[in-house]
């Protein structure tokens, strides 16, 4: 369907078709093909719509084919922005490790377009509800968990096409348990504890369906920080 715009807009295409119908018989109708759809002219000002006709073709008769279109709202550079905008979804699951050796495993997610949240949990899934603080004096027979849940909210924001970078804040825990000798009590290692608000930072790439992320992640415990190394893969849709 070609047609002719004086300038970009909005258009309502129809056509008025002869339809056969086994309750009323051969009658006229008038069928939508589309709403709001954007239309950007050409420097000749010729627009085209290509209409999937062949679903409905056999309830067709005659060839007589009218067409009607109808701008419904000239593009300014606001509207012209907003069709243009297109929000990717993303979900991510992500590894996450530090020196000691520490390992933990979460999931981002979120949905950005020129800007964008997200939202990234990590967890070492070590649980342990109960420990004592009492760490001097104590004998250990080499047992330990580290406990590990953290957190974070923030704003991404779109570098080029394929890359974007996140920032965000957040909060959690990362703990360090001794195992007392002969007995099933569990005792913080102070010096190696860290409970508190993070910060956490990084890049994303796209790549077609998929996306992969790299940053790094932290908790900070009075003047003292703690830093992981996180990366991700998942689907970008």
């Amino acid at each position: 369907i070609n047609f002719f715009l004086d300038e970009p807009a909005f258009v309502n295409i129809t056509c008025l078709v002869e339809v056969e119908s086994e309750i009323y018989g051969t009658g006229k109708e008038e069928i939508k093909i589309v709403n709001n759809h954007y239309c950007s002219c050409d420097k000749s000002h010729w627009c085209s719509y290509r209409w999937k006709v062949l679903e409905k073709y056999d309830s067709f008769e005659g060839d007589d084919f009218v067409f009607k279109v109808e701008a419904v709202e000239n593009i300014t550079e606001e509207t012209k922005e907003e069709q243009e905008s297109d929000y990717k979804f993303f979900i991510l699951p992500t590894y996450h490790y530090a020196r000691a050796p520490q390992h933990a495993y979460g999931l981002m997610l979120g949905m950005v377009d020129k800007a964008g949240v997200y939202l990234k949990v990590h967890s070492s899934f070590q649980f342990q509800k109960d420990f004592t603080r009492n760490y001097n004096l104590k004998f250990f027979d080499g047992a330990v968990k580290r406990p590990e849940l953290a957190g974070y909210v923030g704003a991404m924001f779109r570098l080029g096409c394929p890359l974007y970078v996140r920032a965000g804040v957040g909060g959690g825990y990362k703990l360090l348990l001794h195992r007392v000798a002969g007995a099933e009590e569990w005792v913080k290692n102070p010096d190696c504890s860290y409970t508190g608000v993070g910060l956490d930072g990084g890049l994303m790439l796209k790549m077609g369906c998929f996306a992969v992320s790299v940053g790094t992640n932290s908790i900070i415990h009075n003047s003292d920080s703690y830093w992981e190394f996180n990366a991700g893969l998942g689907v970008m849709f």
